[in-house]
């Protein structure tokens, strides 16, 4: 895969580091889906078979990156995360890691770090400027997906940690015009999503070569 990197900080020295390491880079201020947006205006994101787009506060391995675009592949899903490990700062039960699962198919994939393949982000790209936030388009886009039974899942297979608490009265969220928690409630009625509720579909289980669906 090749790595972008969009760099919203003042630091010079970590600025460097980042653009040496990263295929691309650019510097940018905003909230992640305004960055995302001026980012693909220039770039020709149509080229890749899967997209991921994590947040800046999420740890996890090159290994396991790997790992996550192999695994997105072979199941043929169209829209994916890793489950959280229980260090993790969560919103969503739904997402924490269940041990003896390898993956769960779901009707939620929270913003933070969805993956998508390119016909998932054909179709779902013109919600990135719905609201500022975000909020919201996690219950959104299973709906512009019709909620497929086995194409949306939380990866247990695959755990990331999500490093930092989310604070709605600092920084990002401070900044708003609009609480994001009304942004989201605004969007699920704009597009009659009634049951915002994330949910487990079906569980499979993996042994050597047996798998099991539940």
């Amino acid at each position: 895969y090749d790595l972008y990197v969009i760099y919203f900080g003042d630091n010079k020295d970590i600025e460097k580091k980042y653009k040496k390491k990263a295929d691309f880079f650019r510097k940018d201020k905003g909230p992640k889906w305004q960055l995302i947006r001026r980012t693909i205006k220039n770039f020709d994101i149509n080229k890749y078979n899967y997209i991921w787009l994590p947040d800046d506060d999420i740890s996890i391995n090159a290994k396991e990156i790997n790992r996550l675009f192999r695994l997105f592949h072979e199941e043929s899903l169209w829209l994916a995360q890793p489950a959280l490990t229980s260090r993790s700062y969560m919103s969503w039960k739904l997402l924490k890691k269940r041990p003896l699962t390898y993956l769960r198919y779901t009707n939620f994939v929270e913003i933070m770090m969805p993956m998508m393949s390119q016909s998932t982000y054909q179709q779902l790209s013109h919600t990135f400027s719905e609201n500022v936030s975000g909020w919201g388009l996690d219950f959104y886009w299973p709906k512009l997906l019709k909620y497929p039974k086995n194409k949306i899942a939380v990866i247990d297979h695959i755990c990331a940690t999500h490093t930092r608490p989310m604070d709605r009265n600092k920084g990002f969220y401070a900044k708003l015009k609009k609480p994001a928690k009304t942004e989201k409630k605004e969007l699920l009625e704009k597009y009659q999503i009634i049951d915002a509720r994330p949910k487990s579909i079906s569980s499979v289980y993996q042994l050597a070569s047996l798998r099991i669906t539940y």
